[in-house]
């Protein structure tokens, strides 16, 4: 963990900048590839979020995919996620990102995550490989295309619906 917590495993710090808070290597096995998921975990809500992780999620997940990790994905924690960073991080899916002027990333996976989600996976006892294929499938989706819809739907609708074991 790029982060300090404190004695409640409450977030004190969050990484310095160019790297993610969390990082998790998963070898391949039957339920998933080989892949690196990046944890962004943020405090800020409103405008502030909007211009405070917009910029450096897209950023530190390009970066770890072209150095480390091509397969590397993102999910973006917080609790309260602003539309538009929601629809950002959406796009990030079509549109390609520029590190500099020849190295770049075609499309990149970040998958917005509400605390109230989080909380309600740790609830259910979900596994990992059952969060992977949710969230393979949220992004894969192209049956709802306004951001926040696809959020309910395809994310807090289908952690909902998800049955633990």
């Amino acid at each position: 963990m790029n982060l300090s917590i404190d004695t409640e495993l409450l977030p004190r710090t969050h990484a310095g900048g160019g790297e993610s808070d969390i990082e998790y290597v998963y070898e391949a096995t039957a339920d998933y590839p080989g892949h690196t998921l990046l944890i962004e975990c943020t405090l800020m809500e409103g405008t502030t979020q909007r211009h405070g992780e917009m910029e450096p999620v897209s950023r530190h997940l390009s970066n770890y995919m072209i150095d480390k990790d091509p397969n590397a994905y993102c999910t973006f924690v917080a609790n309260n996620l602003h539309a538009t960073v929601v629809s950002d991080f959406r796009g990030r899916k079509s549109i390609p990102y520029y590190r500099n002027d020849t190295e770049h990333v075609d499309s990149m996976k970040i998958i917005p995550l509400h605390t109230r989600e989080l909380r309600t996976a740790i609830e259910k006892h979900l596994k990992y490989k059952q969060l992977y294929r949710l969230f393979e499938a949220a992004f894969q989706d192209t049956s709802v295309s306004a951001p926040p819809e696809w959020y309910e739907q395809c994310v807090r609708g289908e952690i909902e619906a998800a049955s633990d074991g």
